[in-house]
């Protein structure tokens, strides 16, 4: 089996078995996106803007407390909070109430993590459908596989169907 830049992360999910390789998949990039965001990332600027602007989900933000530069963490929160403040704040008492919670609701459903999480799983499954596609190991790979979770079989159906041909649809 060929293994190019893209493939290699897929490859070594697939080459465990137990459990759902999506779900790995997952677990495998969430834990590589926080400890990016509170290491080298955490002082650039385009990262800092948009983790000011969309915070962290619960579960992450737990997750990132676990990591190791909790100071970091702080420096983090401590920005996003202003920048949350500064935005529920903007229009003051001329916002009805209808429109402040929406404000509200829309900042609690952010998170920076999740986004780059569901960009990179979006350019994983592609490269692994990709393999799956062209070689006949990682076919085999993927067939050894125990399980996969319905939310994931899922997921890979509905990308399966916007990126295999035809003929690799019915095979897969």
């Amino acid at each position: 089996m060929q293994d190019h830049l893209y493939t290699i992360p897929v490859t070594e999910i697939f080459e465990q078995t137990g459990g759902c390789p999506i779900c790995r998949l997952r677990d495998t990039l969430e834990k590589r996106v926080c400890d990016y965001t509170l290491g080298p990332a955490m002082m650039e600027p385009d990262v800092r803007q948009n983790t000011n602007r969309m915070g962290f989900c619960a579960v992450h933000l737990e997750q990132l407390r676990q990591g190791k530069n909790r100071l970091g963490l702080g420096l983090l929160l401590d920005t996003h909070l202003k920048e949350l403040r500064k935005n529920l704040a903007s229009g003051g008492l001329m916002d009805s109430p209808k429109k402040a919670a929406y404000k509200a609701a829309r900042a609690e459903q952010s998170c920076f993590v999740c986004d780059r999480v569901e960009q990179g799983m979006r350019q994983l499954l592609s490269a692994m459908l990709k393999s799956y596609d062209t070689e006949p190991d990682f076919r085999q790979m993927f067939k050894a596989q125990q399980a996969l979770c319905l939310p994931d079989y899922r997921l890979l159906l509905e990308q399966a169907a916007q990126q295999l041909p035809r003929s690799g649809r019915r095979n897969f």
